[in-house]
């Protein structure tokens, strides 16, 4: 009984290998053809005939180039083998590079209408040109890495939540005030009697902190004193805290701590030993400070997406916009692990996204994040607000410190174009000095987002990004899959106890409405969890 399925294995990967071949071949050709058409002598004639050409061809290419990606993927899932994994990260870093170097350096009008009537000439849909980031293409180091901060994150939350739980129910803590403090408790206390709760507070968070530590000192100590020998009180330290036994601790310390040597050593000779700085310090300042953006529950395949105007270069088209999030973001932050840390060739190209409010933009960083299984820094004006200049200093020290590092700044059209006023708020110069002193660091990567136009910012910022999006309002399509995403996330959940009768109802109700709004009126209208109502 098993026979049929390791034949079907067999079949499976052999017909991979082959298709993958092929496609092989096909780009090979396609790309001595396109050099070829080059290098040749162009006349007015030739040039005009080879437009059409040479713009079909590069079409051609990049659909191959997506099908070898989504093949050798294919390849490492059946057999993960290090020539398979080998093959797609080549295919990975090409593809983005073509995507970069070629595909984008045609006319706008042809890679709006041009490319449309090719992938419809050849019968080809989105499926076929849609492309996603996939975890293969990452490095298990990094992963490792990855989900280790994860694990430091929910210790600190847990922490975090200890204490705050602590604080809510324990507010006395045995505090003997005086009686007529005990008849005034409408009046202000002053800033001695606060200082002496604080204090009392944080000695009695640390007392119980302490409290395993106590007990098993304790316990040794109990059997020292069931000794009928007298010792010393430093011994009886050294045998409570050492591993073994006193002998054991006092050869530890003659070989590990003192070497006998017939002559003075050189004190420029000695190797300085390196300081040892434990990045997952800063990390944990960065989750008790809330800058550190939670999972995205949704993967960056799963988004509703659509043609977008996107700018590369003082290059403007309309493109799919996970597509181009996943060519020009995701894959070159997943290539980057694979690196080494003194390249200095790692980096990515930060990306300024302009949009209405809840039209998406944090959900994007964060399904980007997810995708790329990479360390989230959001900054909100919530977050911004705790104090600027300490948060800018713990992002500076986690960027210098982590190999790859997200950060998505929020309302950054604080730095928007102001005649009245030629000189900087000192918001705007904080900012300023973060952005430039971040793109010093080339592990990090910063996500602008803005509800303001792209016209509207300074050029300075503009600059800063070569990489430009705007979130429009989404079309009647988009709606209605968003609806309908939403109606099956909830049907999932079992939230949904009734089905609506017309999904065309729900798109002519939000018409106009952003993404973000549109998704919470299905969720509020149709979701049992808020909506315990007869739902028509």
């Amino acid at each position: 009984m098993n026979s049929p399925p390791a034949t079907t294995q067999f079949y499976s990967t052999h017909l991979t290998k082959e298709k993958l071949l092929n496609v092989i071949i096909t780009l090979s050709k396609q790309f001595k053809k396109l050099n070829r058409g080059e290098n040749a002598p162009k006349t007015r004639m030739v040039t005009k005939l080879a437009v059409g050409t040479r713009r079909d061809l590069i079409f051609y290419m990049y659909i191959n180039l997506i099908n070898m990606y989504k093949t050798a993927d294919r390849m490492v899932s059946i057999e993960g083998s290090q020539t398979n994994l080998k093959c797609l990260l080549v295919a990975t870093k090409f593809l983005s590079s073509f995507f970069d170097t070629v595909f984008t350096k045609l006319p706008q009008q042809q890679i709006e209408d041009g490319f449309n009537e090719f992938f419809i000439s050849h019968n080809l849909t989105e499926c076929d040109v849609s492309l996603s980031a996939t975890w293969r293409i990452i490095s298990n180091a990094a992963i490792s890495h990855h989900e280790h901060l994860l694990e430091v994150k929910k210790s600190c939350q847990e922490q975090k939540a200890f204490r705050e739980s602590f604080l809510k129910t324990q507010t006395d803590f045995d505090i003997d005030f005086e009686d007529h403090e005990a008849d005034q408790e409408t009046q202000l206390l002053s800033i001695e009697d606060a200082v002496l709760i604080i204090q009392k507070l944080e000695r009695k968070y640390q007392a119980i902190s302490r409290r395993n530590y106590v007990r098993f000192v304790r316990e040794r100590a109990a059997e020292l004193h069931g000794q009928k020998v007298e010792i010393d009180a430093t011994q009886a330290a050294i045998r409570i805290q050492a591993p073994g036994d006193l002998e054991t601790a006092l050869e530890l310390l003659k070989t590990d701590f003192f070497l006998a040597t017939s002559e003075l050593p050189d004190p420029s000779k000695i190797p300085k030993l390196p300081t040892q700085n434990n990045p997952d310090t800063v990390y944990r300042d960065a989750c008790f400070r809330g800058i550190v953006s939670p999972i995205s529950q949704i993967e960056l395949s799963e988004l509703i997406s659509q043609r977008e105007l996107c700018k590369i270069e003082n290059r403007i088209f309309l493109f799919d916009l996970r597509t181009f999030l996943t060519l020009t973001i995701c894959i070159p932050l997943s290539l980057a692990t694979w690196h080494k840390p003194k390249d200095a060739k790692v980096g990515c190209r930060w990306l300024l996204m302009s949009g209405a409010p809840d039209s998406g933009k944090t959900t994007w960083a964060r399904a980007i994040a997810r995708a790329s299984h990479i360390t989230h820094v959001h900054i909100s004006k919530n977050v911004v607000n705790m104090g600027k200049r300490r948060i800018y200093t713990v992002i500076k020290k986690l960027a210098k410190n982590e190999r790859r590092i997200l950060i998505s700044v929020d309302r950054i059209d604080v730095l928007k174009k102001d005649p009245k006023n030629k000189g900087y708020t000192h918001r705007q110069m904080l900012l300023r000095t973060f952005l430039s002193d971040i793109s010093n660091i080339k592990s990090a990567t910063i996500i602008g987002m803005t509800k303001l136009p792209l016209e509207d910012l300074d050029s300075y910022i503009l600059d800063l990004f070569p990489l430009h999006t705007v979130l429009s309002i989404p079309t009647d399509a988009t709606r209605y899959e968003l609806a309908v995403d939403c109606l099956s996330r909830n049907l999932e959940l079992d939230r949904l106890p009734k089905f609506p009768k017309r999904i065309f109802d729900i798109e002519k109700q939000t018409n106009g409405a952003s993404k973000g709004k549109t998704a919470k009126f299905v969720t509020n209208r149709w979701s049992a969890a808020n909506n315990k109502t007869n739902l028509s």
